[in-house]
């Protein structure tokens, strides 16, 4: 099996749990009785135990201090077997971040750390092990956190060993020259790095700066999602709805699931999406988190890689139709999921080879009682597996839609009059007859 190596800082992240009980009389602070301790891996240490929990083989290439911070690191990647390669040397402070918390909401951040600048002796033994294990790998991840292990040298060694080795390097860095990472096939800066990295805000502008270094770019957005060039075109994918707790490892998470896709020959724009749903899950944690198999698998039965926007749906329709398939689409509220749609939904599917379903916004619902919330409605239909796409659409009739996707079929219950439906040029327009037993969601509702 192929694995990933990642090298980069380490660092512990320790996350001490109370209560505020009262303001202390020395001093106006709460004062945080102490209920309970937990250590986790930060950094690059982060990214390669995203990795794993993917059921990725990975090796973690770093330096460290021989203080506690250093072996608590040692012991968290033994529990999840990540081999390791951490060069020790007495002169380093291993980062060490120590987060006190009450009530999910953090009170105080105390950091352990100093820049430092690796020595000749360290980067020759760091590079002499990596040199021995690339081989094994298809994928190398530079995690720099601009805490001193990637200078600007070391960079350009760990590229060049690379290339001959004919790797694909990620690279997700805090500094704001990225020339010594030219030749990386993909680089993830969030949105302010990348501002900070091409002087400018606007996302075309900073994948123009980066791509003259890098062959691809994904800019991660927070709560806007994440935008993406592959040197041809751009992709964006709006932030999954999610309770938001904590954003901390968030990136850390994207990395993994683009270096999984590339190991695994993906698109990236695929796996953008992918890295999109694990961001969802590993921010509705607190604390440093990963996102695991099972979860994402979850996830994905969910139904929760076929919610597209329109940009999206236009690129992916042109996908499909360039390799001959018949797109059908149906549209409505689906409030209430019952054996009639499951009728049309599945009767359609039987004459097309991918199936849009388009449905109703919330707002154009609000005159209606008893009404789903769209995130809800979107999924009990997304599960359906005879389902490839869901979209929202806020107008009366759904044919400006239909006319920026261009399907090739409008299906529709025979409950509709031909004259009523608004037709499009080119879209043909099927009517599916409904099941013996007259039903509907509000027939439902009022049971």
């Amino acid at each position: 099996m192929s694995k990933v190596i990642v090298i980069g800082d380490v660092m512990l992240d320790q996350y001490t749990y109370g209560d505020v009980i009262r303001i202390s009389p020395e001093a106006p602070i709460p004062v945080l009785k102490q209920t309970s301790n937990e250590f986790k891996l930060g950094g690059a240490a982060n990214v390669a135990a995203n990795l794993r929990a993917l059921n990725v083989e990975v090796y973690l290439f770093s330096a460290s201090g021989t203080d506690a911070a250093a072996y608590g690191i040692d012991t968290l990647l033994e529990k999840v077997y990540i081999d390791n390669y951490i060069v020790k040397a007495v002169e380093l402070t291993t980062p060490h971040k120590h987060r006190f918390v009450s009530n999910n909401h953090q009170i105080l951040r105390v950091d352990t750390e100093e820049k430092f600048f690796i020595n000749n002796y360290t980067q020759s033994r760091l590079y002499n092990l990596l040199s021995q294990k690339i081989k094994d790998c298809e994928v190398l991840i530079i995690s720099d956190y601009n805490k001193g292990l990637i200078t600007e040298n070391f960079a350009l060694s760990l590229m060049e060993l690379a290339r001959a080795n004919n790797i694909k390097v990620l690279v997700d860095t805090k500094k704001t020259d990225i020339k010594c990472f030219s030749g990386a096939y993909l680089i993830t800066p969030n949105e302010a790095e990348g501002s900070k990295i091409a002087s400018t805000s606007a996302l075309d502008e900073i994948a123009g700066f980066c791509s003259e270094y890098v062959e691809n770019i994904l800019i991660t957005r927070g709560d806007k999602g994440m935008y993406l060039w592959d040197g041809f075109n751009t992709y964006n994918v709006k932030a999954l709805a999610n309770k938001l707790v904590d954003v901390s490892g968030a990136g850390d998470t994207v990395l993994a699931v683009m270096a999984q896709g590339v190991l695994n020959k993906i698109p990236l724009h695929k796996t953008m999406r992918v890295a999109n749903l694990a961001a969802s899950i590993v921010v509705s944690k607190f604390g440093t988190s990963v996102c695991t198999k099972e979860e994402l698998n979850h996830a994905i039965q969910r139904g929760e890689l076929k919610h597209y926007n329109e940009t999206e749906l236009v690129s992916l329709i042109k996908e499909w139709k360039k390799d001959g398939l018949v797109i059908g689409f149906i549209n409505g509220s689906f409030n209430l999921l019952h054996k009639g749609h499951l009728h049309l939904i599945k009767t359609a599917k039987q004459q097309c080879n991918k199936l849009i379903v388009a449905i109703n916004s919330d707002d154009y619902l609000l005159t209606y009682k008893n009404i789903q919330a769209f995130p809800n409605r979107a999924v009990n239909v997304a599960v359906i597996p005879y389902v490839d796409a869901v979209i929202v659409f806020t107008e009366s009739t759904p044919k400006n839609l239909i006319s920026i996707l261009k399907p090739n079929i409008h299906f529709t219950g025979d409950d509709y009059s031909i004259s009523d439906i608004k037709k499009v040029s080119n879209v043909k327009i099927v009517q599916i007859p409904r099941i013996t037993v007259d039903i509907s969601s509000t027939q439902i509702y009022s049971i």
